[in-house]
């Protein structure tokens, strides 16, 4: 489109196709260092919610971000959370004529994109808390269509002017899912029909300003085709009639999920149920042959673009290429390998997650292993490697798994302790929760309603279970987790009846184990008897999560008395920083650090007790508030981190290669250039997180003392001496100290300016 067409166009609206003067690799994100060793987002990209056009490149609005195709290269660049996105379910996308481009979100508000330099610009929180369905460009400014009417949002001053909350005769907030600007009026699709109302209108927040029809139902889109505006209704195409001022249905699909106008001449198309109709002239349609259920359309040319459950395809050429994302958003316990690869597990229980099995990682593509590849159920829920490696599956209600050299081998009631569910008694359903290796290479699991099972390491020949009873629990208890410390003993949570204290005597396979209950009731500074994460460190501090706060322990056991006892009790709560009191996953880095996850946040505490801080989507790189489980690689130096918005990765520590290798951190731009302004920046990125950097001059005299930022992995200097002295030219060296005492040594340069 030239530029003369561009600026001739007057409003454009999510859906319709618009070229801008922009070079699709001025949107590639700068390979700075600034980026490297901090936060990191893994997310699906499916389904595709709405789809735009820049030059060059397709823009998805997907539950994952946004994701940007470039179909001469066929690549790929995702924008999430981690990346400036600030925002993962993202529901609508519309260019404007000023080189932006405008995504709607789900609660985050709205978001802006500007082309020219890649850059997400603040948008001052507009509109935040809501749905945001529907975007309409028109010269300085944007029509919204929400979940509670339509908004005006001016674009030179970052404002929304007003709502328009009643559309008619229509009940007030009624949702909003499509606009167009048709013969000076502003035409609505909404949940109850469509309204419409003229521009001129000097007060459009007057419900007597709006036209509306309930004749159409749920309506999904709008487009004008050949100078005739169609909507997509709950049953049926319709076509507005101008002269009569009237709506006339003109072909009967069911309920119409989308309308999209392309090629020359133009070609009507109506998508329903996943199919695609196309319009062959009055009272003709014909169904297309698409090898894909549509989920939205954007012409571009003559092809029409697509997005599906799953992807992004096209009518008129090639597909393009899968992407490598996510196959879920909502991710659950975690299992980090030796050789950097993860593996996780789709669901949390038979109420929480989409049950698909397991995912494997591997860095740069995903993997699902399901009941298709032999995995004995879909709802896999705790995962777990014994000592030669093999990876073991807790489910819900088929036992457990083990895969042998891509085998998967089942146990359950028949071949193992393992018991199925009591209440109702359902022997064959064997419910397992949690699963940890002990030192002995012994797989501990909870089997819940009937006890704590331990099994060999693969190939298993022997198990046990410890029922209820000898955990001093009563019948059908829930039991949800379970923790090893490091002199063997064994801590197991419940939903109802608290934790327990289970010392096996260093004879897993035999009964007489001594156990405790703690809970309300024998232990009054426990709020909750409903016990959600339990974890122990190194030192043999006890870290128990609840539904109602976090709690640090020491503890001890008289064997003469048979009295649990706890030295210290510290309790951790929204007063004391933490941003939910429901406590989802502890974990532990070799830094000195534990982690816990909640359902409002990621906190990072010091083993000694000590909060430092609680990462959210508005201070961090957090992909999504509500953690599902934390786990640290030791491999990788990372937290991974799953949540109910994808994966994110934290870089805590060193990689084991880094370590090995004395790798320093990234040390940039080097040289680095002192002209005397006061504004030249040294950025050290890739640093481990909470390091320290020391500056000496080559002769060894100390030059500066640098610390990072709470939470931060990159620390800048600007230059100057302790006494705030800009230094001289030369060689100057560094240390970069971790909190284990590790240390990484380099040299960077500095010179004049000329």
């Amino acid at each position: 489109m030239s530029t003369r067409l561009l600026r001739g166009l007057q409003s454009t609206s999510c859906g319709h196709v618009v070229i801008l003067g922009f070079s699709l690799m001025t949107l590639l994100p700068a390979a700075t260092a600034a980026q490297a060793g901090s936060w990191r987002a893994l997310t699906s990209m499916q389904p595709i919610n709405a789809l735009a056009f820049a030059e060059g490149g397709v823009y998805a609005a997907t539950a994952g971000g946004v994701l940007q195709y470039d179909p001469v290269a066929e690549s790929y660049q995702p924008f999430t959370r981690a990346d400036g996105m600030e925002a993962n379910l993202v529901l609508s996308v519309c260019p404007d004529s000023s080189g932006n481009l405008w995504f709607g979100t789900d609660g985050d508000g709205l978001r802006q994109l500007r082309l020219a330099d890649a850059q997400f610009v603040p948008t001052q929180d507009a509109l935040r808390d809501l749905r945001i369905n529907s975007i309409l460009s028109l010269e300085d400014r944007l029509f919204v269509g929400t979940d509670v009417g339509v908004s005006v949002y001016l674009t030179a001053n970052s404002r929304v002017k007003e709502t328009y909350r009643q559309l008619g005769q229509f009940q007030k907030n009624t949702e909003v899912r499509a606009m167009v600007v048709y013969a000076g009026n502003l035409f609505v699709a909404t949940r109850d029909g469509v309204a419409h109302a003229t521009l001129a209108s000097t007060n459009l927040q007057d419900p007597d300003s709006w036209t509306s029809s309930r004749l159409m139902g749920d309506s999904s889109s709008l487009i004008v085709h050949n100078d005739t505006l169609y909507c997509g209704g709950a049953f049926a195409v319709w076509r507005f009639d101008e002269s009569q001022s009237r709506w006339r249905s003109i072909a009967f699909f069911g309920k119409v999920d989308g309308l999209s106008s392309f090629g020359q001449p133009r070609r009507l198309v109506a998508s329903a149920d996943g199919d695609l109709h196309e319009r062959h002239g009055a009272g003709s349609w014909g169904e297309l042959d698409v090898p894909h259920a549509v989920q939205s359309l954007a012409p571009s040319g003559e092809d029409l673009w697509y997005g599906t459950p799953t992807g992004l395809a096209t009518l008129g050429r090639t597909d393009p290429p899968a992407f490598a994302d996510a196959p879920s958003n909502e991710l659950f316990d975690i299992e980090a390998g030796e050789n950097g690869e993860l593996w996780v597990a789709s669901t949390a229980s038979d109420r929480e997650g989409d049950p698909v099995g397991v995912f494997r990682y591997d860095g740069d593509s995903w993997e699902v292993y399901g009941r298709d590849g032999g995995l004995p159920s879909d709802f896999a829920v705790g995962i777990a490697r014994d000592e030669s490696e093999h990876l073991w599956v807790t489910t819900w209600g088929r036992g457990v798994a083990i895969l042998d050299d891509g085998a998967w081998r089942a146990f359950d009631q028949r071949n193992s302790a393992l018991r199925g569910i009591t209440q109702p008694s359902v022997p064959d359903f064997v419910v397992v929760s949690d699963i940890q290796p002990d030192a002995q290479g012994h797989m501990w699991m909870t089997n819940v309603q009937a006890g704590l099972v331990v099994m060999d390491s693969f190939p298993t020949t022997r198990s046990f279970l410890h029922d209820l009873d000898a955990l001093g629990l009563p019948a059908a208890t829930h039991l949800s987790r379970v923790a090893i410390g490091p002199d063997g003993t064994k801590w197991v949570a419940t939903a109802t009846e608290g934790f327990v204290f289970f010392d096996d005597g260093s004879e897993p396979f035999a009964a007489g184990a001594t156990s405790a209950v703690v809970n309300p009731t024998t232990e009054s500074r426990l709020r909750s008897a409903n016990v959600t994460a339990i974890a122990v460190s190194t030192a043999n501090v006890l870290w128990v999560g609840t539904d109602n706060g976090l709690y640090r322990l020491t503890w001890s056991y008289n064997t003469g008395t048979g009295r649990l006892s706890f030295p210290t009790w510290r309790e951790y709560r929204l007063e004391d920083g933490l941003n939910s009191n429901f406590i989802t996953s502890i974990t532990f880095d070799d830094q000195g650090n534990v982690w816990v996850g909640t359902r409002a946040g990621l906190t990072w505490l010091r083993t000694t007790g000590t909060l430092v801080t609680t990462f959210t989507t508005q201070n961090s790189g957090l992909i999504h508030n509500r953690v599902a489980s934390v786990t640290y690689g030791e491999s990788d130096g990372s937290l991974w981190i799953g949540t109910f918005g994808g994966l994110g990765q934290l870089q805590v520590g060193l990689s084991r290669v880094e370590s090995a290798q004395s790798n320093g951190p990234l040390v940039y731009p080097n040289p680095l250039v002192v002209d005397g302004s006061g504004s030249s920046r040294l950025t050290f990125a890739r640093l481990p997180l909470d390091s320290e950097v020391t500056l000496f001059s080559l002769d060894g005299n100390l030059v500066r003392f640098l610390e990072a930022e709470r939470g931060a992995t990159v620390i800048a200097w600007d230059g100057t001496d302790r006494d705030g002295k800009t230094v001289g030219p030369g060689i100057y060296l560094y240390i970069a100290a971790t909190r284990d005492g590790r240390t990484l040594r380099g040299k960077f340069a500095v010179v004049r300016a000329r």
